[in-house]
Order: structure tokens, then C-alpha cells, then sequence
């Protein structure tokens, strides 16, 4: 039984995506190879994450918010169950700099309006993760879990 309702997932999957894309049309605007590489670099960390966190949380094979735990299953095997420093650490560091890619390039555009709506977008995913998929989440060892984390 999962945690989260289907619109708790809807909202963080969809959210992600439309953050995701928004940056990749922000990027195509100015630019036509930067999109690419961000598509690519974005893809490469949700596999990176479905490594390093999912596939050692309490949701490995199972539903979470963003079927992280299902889709670590189909391509890795489980790892044990609990914090490590150094993966937690490479984890934050990838989606932030999944969340920041765009933003340099923007600043060299000097299109401060994309930048405005990209960081909004952003910003509400994160504020929609952590009002819809942290309060429910039983991962114990997750920072940002408000139930136990570390």
C-alpha cells in the first residue's frame, strides 16, 4: 500500500517534467545544442538518483512519489538500507545541479524573465515535494524526512 495518493504522484512526477522541460525550452531559445545536453545530463541524474538513494530505501520495488523505488528495481539490484554520507551527498549535489543548469546560461542571455518563471517552476517542485511526498514518506534516514531524519 502506498503512501501517497495518485494525486500526490501526479503532481510530483508532472512537476518534475515541467520543470525539466521548461529549462530545456528556456536553453532552446537562445541556444540549440544546450538543451540537448541538459535533456541528457537530467535523464543521467534520475538514473544516478535511482542508484545512489533509491535503490537502497525503504521504497526499493515499491511505490513512492515518483516511482523511484520501481524504477530502481528494474535496473538495479538492492543495497542496503540506510544512510551513506557520500552517496546522500552526490545525490543533493546532482538534482541541484540539475536545478541550477540552466541558470548561468540564462544570465549570459540576459533573459531575466525565463530566469524568473524557470526559477518559479523549480522552486514550486521543490515546495510541492516537500508539502505532498516528505510529510508521508517513511524513509527514516532522509534529511528532509520531519518524521526521523538524521
Amino acid at each position: 500500500m502506498s503512501n501517497w495518493t495518485a494525486r500526490d504522484c501526479s503532481l510530483n512526477i508532472f512537476g518534475m517534467i515541467i520543470w525539466i522541460l521548461f529549462g530545456t525550452f528556456a536553453l532552446y531559445v537562445h541556444n540549440n545544442l544546450l538543451p540537448v545536453i541538459y535533456i541528457i545530463f537530467a535523464v543521467g541524474v534520475v538514473i544516478a538518483h535511482s542508484y545512489f538513494y533509491c535503490a537502497r530505501c525503504f521504497y526499493y520495488g515499491k511505490t513512492c512519489y515518483i516511482y523511484g523505488g520501481i524504477l530502481s528495481k528494474k535496473l538495479f539490484k538492492g543495497r542496503h538500507e540506510g544512510p551513506m554520507d557520500p552517496d546522500d551527498a552526490i545525490t543533493a549535489s546532482l538534482w541541484f545541479l540539475v536545478a541550477m543548469f540552466p541558470v548561468p546560461f540564462l544570465l549570459y542571455y540576459q533573459d531575466n524573465l525565463l530566469i524568473v518563471i524557470y526559477t518559479a517552476i523549480f522552486l514550486g517542485w521543490f515546495y510541492i515535494h516537500n508539502n505532498t511526498a516528505c510529510p508521508k514518506c517513511d524513509n527514516r534516514w532522509c534529511r528532509l524526512n520531519k518524521k526521523g531524519g538524521k
